[in-house]
């Protein structure tokens, strides 16, 4: 019994990061990472070694007790490029999503949307709905840990069967094959802006 224990904790330690109280699920596969995908709030932590940024976020910002509770009851996912190196993230916008790169923008985006994952640290934050994440928010870049809080309490302000509609994105059209092309173009460009700056380090 004692074994079974044993290696019982041994697998779910080798797959899971641990910063301060923040337990992330860490995922090395697409298969891993659909599992990963319980309905409710989650956030993407995605990182990679050598990453200044990334660095920063697990030192000064992930261990402050403070963010740990501006998280409590969010499903925390970990994935590190150097193990699972993905280019994108899949989800769905239901109407604007908050963008951060050092200042905060709404891009306007409705229907499915793929997240370019430009350079770490990057954070995808939104709700899982039927194996689904309905997008929020994405975090560019480290950031300090009182507007790293500021950030998810906006994230999740609203209830999981609504997105945060800030009203200068109170008039995104109805869904059509263009205008989900034009959100992810949108959205890319977003990343895109100032990147290399941010980036530097991290590409």
């Amino acid at each position: 019994m004692r074994t079974l224990l044993a290696v019982l904790v041994t697998a779910l330690l080798a797959y899971s990061l641990t910063i301060g109280q923040l337990h992330f699920t860490d995922v090395n596969s697409g298969d891993d990472f659909n599992r990963a995908l319980v309905d409710g709030p989650i956030l993407v932590y995605i990182h990679q070694p050598n990453c200044l940024g990334c660095a920063k976020l697990e030192r000064e910002v992930f261990p402050q007790p403070q963010v740990a509770q501006a998280l409590r009851g969010v499903n925390l996912v970990s994935i590190d490029l150097a193990a699972y190196p993905v280019t994108s993230i899949k989800a769905v916008a239901d109407g604007s999503v908050y963008v951060y790169q050092g200042s905060l923008r709404v891009a306007k985006a409705s229907g499915q949307v793929e997240v370019p994952i430009y350079g770490t640290p990057t954070l995808v934050l939104g709700y899982v709905k039927n194996g689904t994440i309905h997008l929020t928010m994405v975090i560019v870049g480290a950031v300090e840990a009182p507007r790293f809080i500021e950030l998810v309490k906006l994230a999740y302000a609203q209830p999981a069967e609504v997105a945060p509609r800030p009203a200068v994105a109170q008039t995104a059209e109805p869904t059509t094959a263009a205008s989900s092309l034009g959100a992810v173009a949108q959205i890319a460009l977003s990343f895109a802006a100032g990147a290399a700056s941010v980036f530097s380090p991290c590409v």
